[in-house]
């Protein structure tokens, strides 16, 4: 059980340290820009295929130096991205509902207690 709890403990440590890094990026890319690198953000967008306006949701993007978030709109002729939005869609699912487990877990032991 205690080697359990550790195992647990360097899982949420890694997963804490990833989305840290994730965010720096995240600033860098905002504040430097992109290039003509594409990047996956969270953003308004207006009307990207048939989705309404003002939804908030990953897309691919460019950032300019100044900042400006420009969506990417011809992805469908990137499917190396749309794989990419995929796969970083299911990591989030998998690490969203290992937290769930272990804030479950972790009051489970605490009401027992």
């Amino acid at each position: 059980m205690l080697h359990e709890l550790q195992l647990q403990s360097v899982q949420t440590k890694a997963n804490r340290q990833r989305v840290i890094s994730a965010v720096c990026h995240h600033i860098i890319d905002w504040c430097r820009g992109t290039g003509d690198r594409k990047v996956c953000m969270m953003t308004i967008v207006q009307r990207p295929g048939h989705i309404s306006d003002r939804i908030y949701s990953s897309y691919p993007a460019v950032i300019d130096q100044t900042g400006n978030i420009s969506v990417v709109y011809n992805s469908e002729t990137e499917p190396s991205i749309i794989v990419r939005l995929y796969r970083f869609y299911e990591n989030q699912q998998k690490v969203r509902h290992r937290i769930r487990m272990f804030l479950n877990n972790t009051s489970k032991q605490t009401n027992n207690e």
